[in-house]
């Protein structure tokens, strides 16, 4: 009856927010007790569950930290021990940096410094801002370090044979932002890059080119929902059709030097 079942359930001691302790059960509400004991005990087991995975996900979450730590320790005591070593044999050698008094650049030359490269030919806009290069130089002064801030236009052919004239290595970070125009973006990418390619291919002195590219060369049409946008992605195929100019000069750019 309806009364034997509201006092069986009155029985039930209710232990957390899903736990069920049965103390005596009335003989007529005996199976709508049980019912309601197996309702609360799934779902004791059911956040039990939960509890036990995510456990094993914070622990594994934690081995792969330990590891990863591990990683870059070691990789930090090869690159101390052997900084660099195939980039260039000579570390007097003249290396040129162009956008050097961009937030990157600046660092490029900072760590270049640091890993004991002496001879930096740092190419800059002549409306840059070069301050963070002058207090890079003044701060190693009287190290016997040659830092040259040479003032220039890459789109300029006479330009980058000043600038790339001799050089070992290049990294070459100066681009157009594409702020005003698809053919400024396209000229101050692209073409700028072609000019110096060509002028660092007639001297026998060029190791290596670093050509700084970017994310946006990299489309988002096959990645999921919650991936990663990284250097395993396909490239933009038709970065004309993104409406970004930056984009666009990118992609061409790296096409060029690939």
């Amino acid at each position: 009856s309806g009364t034997g079942i509201a006092a069986g359930i009155a029985r039930v001691g209710l232990t957390g927010r899903f736990g069920v302790e049965a103390e005596l059960f009335d003989p007529h509400a005996e199976r709508p007790l049980l019912a309601v004991a197996n309702h609360f005990h799934r779902h004791r087991c059911a956040r039990r569950r939960r509890r036990d995975n995510l456990r094993q996900v914070v622990a594994a979450v934690h081995r792969l930290a330990v590891e990863l730590d591990d990683d870059i320790a070691g990789l930090e005591a090869r690159r101390r021990s052997r900084p660099w070593r195939n980039l260039c044999h000579d570390r007097a050698a003249p290396i040129l940096i162009t956008g050097s008094s961009g937030f990157i650049g600046s660092r490029v030359v900072e760590s270049l410094l640091h890993l004991g490269f002496t001879n930096l030919r740092c190419f800059v806009r002549p409306s840059s801002n070069v301050s963070s290069l002058e207090k890079i130089a003044k701060s190693r002064c009287g190290e016997g370090i040659r830092l040259e801030i040479l003032e220039g236009n890459l789109l300029s052919p006479e330009d980058c044979e000043r600038a790339a004239r001799d050089v070992s290595v290049i990294y070459h970070l100066a681009a157009g932002r594409g702020e005003k125009s698809y053919p400024n973006s396209y000229m101050n990418s692209v073409v700028t890059t072609r000019n110096l390619l060509e002028v660092a291919a007639k001297y026998n002195h060029l190791r290596r080119f670093v050509n700084v590219s970017s994310f946006t060369v990299y489309s988002t049409r096959n990645i999921r929902r919650g991936g990663m946008l990284d250097e395993s992605c396909e490239m933009e195929k038709q970065p004309e059709r993104r409406g970004e100019a930056y984009c666009y000069a990118k992609v061409r750019q790296d096409e060029i030097v690939m």
